[in-house]
């Protein structure tokens, strides 16, 4: 059963329950505690896909508001701002005419572009966290893997995967959905 059930990052208890709880979600973007810390990426994580999607996205933002804004800012806020810019954006176009239209549709799209930018892109709470408490949280790949076996006698990554089994299966039992573990007193 051990075996079917891939390694949870095993996150230092005595850190606050926002952090583990961030660091607990999946080992994706973690770095192993037996590996130096890597190099932190410059411009606040971002990347030059990080820029080149954003420029897609923002050029949507700009000509259909109305499409994307309630997945940046909620649905409802968003649906409600993005037909007020559609609306906008039509009134423009109406009033001004063809060439006052394109003018706003590129300053709305530079201006979209800047803040995805700014404000969407690169390092999120998570990864800071991650760079933050490294070493205080460990990954399938600190236990090594089974060729540690002939050296211990028992496989680190296996003892612990069948710790977290063992875990969850308590967890998860009819006796602590039912109110937990409790002790009789003696006498």
């Amino acid at each position: 059963m051990a075996q079917d059930i891939a390694l949870r990052p095993v996150v230092d208890p005595a850190l606050e329950d926002a952090e583990r709880a961030l660091l607990e979600k999946s080992a994706d973007g973690l770095f192993p505690a037996t590996l130096p810390l890597p190099e932190e990426p410059g411009l606040g994580g971002r990347t030059k896909a990080d820029i080149w999607s954003a420029l897609g996205v923002s050029a949507v933002c700009a000509l259909l508001p109305v499409t994307i804004l309630w997945a940046l800012i909620g649905v409802w806020p968003g649906l409600a701002v993005g037909l007020a810019a559609q609306a906008g954006l039509i009134w423009v176009g109406v009033r001004f005419g063809f060439e006052v239209f394109v003018l706003t549709l590129v300053g709305v799209h530079l201006l979209a572009w800047l803040l995805i930018v700014v404000l969407g892109c690169g390092t999120d709470e998570r990864q800071r966290v991650a760079r933050l408490r490294h070493g205080r949280y460990y990954l399938a790949e600190d236990f090594g893997d089974d060729s540690l076996r002939e050296l211990l006698g028992h496989s680190p990554l296996r003892r612990m995967e069948r710790a977290q089994a063992a875990v969850t299966a308590v967890l998860e039992s009819q006796v602590d959905r039912e109110g937990g573990w409790t002790t009789s007193p003696t006498t």
